[in-house]
């Protein structure tokens, strides 16, 4: 299975994570993969840290994620909503922007890969990448004391367009 070392820069600290891999699905059908397309927020909202025994060991979703959040920031730039639905055993992240009105609108929907640090923790922690018209953006998030904190890694396509830069935004479960 494959796993990821994250250093932490302040203290030195090395955390092992390993990627989730959900089970194989049998007998699927396409019709089936149209239908079975959930949202729900499961978590409890908390200020504390999510005790590892609120999860069942083994668990086979990443429960803790999934549902719609909402950032921090009102009339952000960025990404105004993230929802990450279960789609047949494969999760998915839909992101969501504001447009020059103010409107919301989708902007991309990926899979995501899904990590946690151990065998009883929950998936906690995803990557995922966008390719836009003009930015290719890489996402690494994780979901502290009930805060989702998403890094965003932005690369322009054609340096004349701009230059890259980088962002973390915070949301809150809706």
């Amino acid at each position: 299975m494959p796993k990821l070392i994250i250093t932490n820069v302040i203290s030195g600290e090395q955390v092992l994570s390993r990627k989730i891999v959900p089970p194989e699905v049998k007998n699927i059908t396409k019709e089936a993969d149209k239908t079975k397309r959930t949202s729900t927020n499961t978590r409890k909202p908390t200020l504390d840290k999510i005790l590892a025994n609120e999860f069942q060991p083994g668990s086979e979703e990443p429960t803790l994620l999934l549902g719609k959040w909402l950032s921090t920031e009102q009339g952000s730039k960025g990404f105004c909503e993230i929802e990450f639905l279960d789609v047949q055993h494969q999760i998915r992240m839909r992101v969501f922007g504001l447009d020059k009105r103010g409107n919301k609108v989708e902007l991309a929907e990926v899979g995501v890969d899904i990590f946690s640090d151990n065998e009883t923790s929950p998936g906690n922690k995803f990557s995922a990448n966008f390719d836009f018209p003009l930015i290719e953006a890489s996402l690494h998030g994780w979901v502290k004391q009930g805060v989702l904190v998403i890094s965003v890694f932005n690369v322009y396509k054609n340096s004349a367009n701009g230059r890259n830069y980088f962002c973390r935004e915070f949301f809150y479960a809706a």
